[in-house]
């Protein structure tokens, strides 16, 4: 029989890597705290504002306006474990971009109906904005309270275009 053949026997030796140990000072995040108003402010549901004639108006004819912002808002949010329900309604203040504003509770309509119009007397382009307050109450426990923290307020804009009529 042939005799086995041996294999050498190779010795490795493991040297101890040093061992880093990193320490890192904790800095706790700070805690941001919500007020109902803030929480509110991020649920509102944000619209537009449109006005009719779409594309171009003409001077000293009226323009009807209207926004598809919601006439009330109702939610529920939960602050320290108790539920609260919200009732919102909102008022708004219109500025026809010419230095005219108009304060009202109605958000218009398309025509015919014309609950909230502005003439333009010269022509030109014209940045109309819409900035809409929402303001009410929230109950919780059998308790109703006015909304506090700030006013809640939206602001939207348009471009309104007036020409002249052709004679």
């Amino acid at each position: 029989k042939p005799s086995p053949v041996a294999k050498p026997i190779v010795k490795q030796t493991v040297k101890p890597q040093a061992t880093v140990v990193v320490t890192k000072k904790y800095t706790p995040k700070p805690v941001v705290k919500l007020s109902l108003s803030d929480q509110l402010a991020q649920l509102i549901p944000i619209k537009e504002i449109h006005h009719q004639p779409a594309s171009s108006a003409l001077v000293q004819v009226p323009v009807n306006f209207w926004t598809t912002t919601p006439p009330n808002f109702k939610t529920s949010v939960v602050m320290l474990g108790v539920p609260i329900t919200v009732y919102l309604s909102p008022t708004y203040l219109w500025d026809f971009g010419d230095g005219t504003e108009f304060s009202t509770a109605s958000r218009g309509a398309p025509f015919p109906n014309q609950s909230v119009t502005h003439t333009y007397t010269r022509t030109g382009s014209y940045a109309a904005s819409l900035k809409i307050t929402w303001g009410g109450t929230w109950k919780a426990s059998g308790t109703t309270s006015e909304v506090s923290g700030g006013a809640i307020v939206q602001t939207l804009y348009t471009e309104v275009n007036v020409v002249s009529a052709p004679s």
